[in-house]
């Protein structure tokens, strides 16, 4: 009789990058479950959010338009709230800061990144909730409200 294998099962290489990115941070200490997906989530997020704009900026070249109200707007700079530092919206792309140096690269995507991401969500997501009378997941109760 042959034995059923739950399709949803991860191996091999898939499997194999997971278990990496997996160990990497929890070689950086974290080491609780939830916040290694909670940041994954994060990352993730602002990959597709970069993905989109060289999508429409590919588009915009393509079919001889100007790209209007860009996210990552290209010369111009953002203000972190936090730091008060001036930020290239550049460097806030997943397709930029993805080749910083490991070192530079967690200090830019804890300070900068996930900063920026906190404060488009609360310009973005949460007059929407407001409006819509939803709450805010656990998630975005986190990463929104958190002062």
């Amino acid at each position: 009789m042959a034995t059923n294998q739950n399709s949803s099962t991860i191996t091999g290489d898939v499997k194999s990058r997971i278990d990496k990115i997996w160990d990497t941070l929890w070689a950086g200490g974290i080491t609780v479950p939830v916040t290694i997906l909670e940041q994954l989530t994060y990352l993730f997020f602002i990959k597709l959010l970069d993905d989109k704009q060289r999508h429409e900026e590919s588009n915009a070249i393509e079919f001889g338009y100007e790209l209007e109200n860009p996210l990552f707007k290209k010369g111009e700079k953002w203000l972190n709230p936090e730091t008060n530092q001036e930020i290239a919206y550049e460097d806030l792309r997943w397709s930029v800061f993805k080749g910083f140096s490991a070192q530079n690269m967690l200090h830019h995507v804890r300070n900068n990144v996930f900063v920026f991401i906190k404060a488009l969500v609360r310009r973005v997501v949460l007059p929407t909730a407001v409006i819509c009378r939803m709450p805010c997941s656990a998630s975005l109760r986190l990463m929104c409200c958190s002062r």
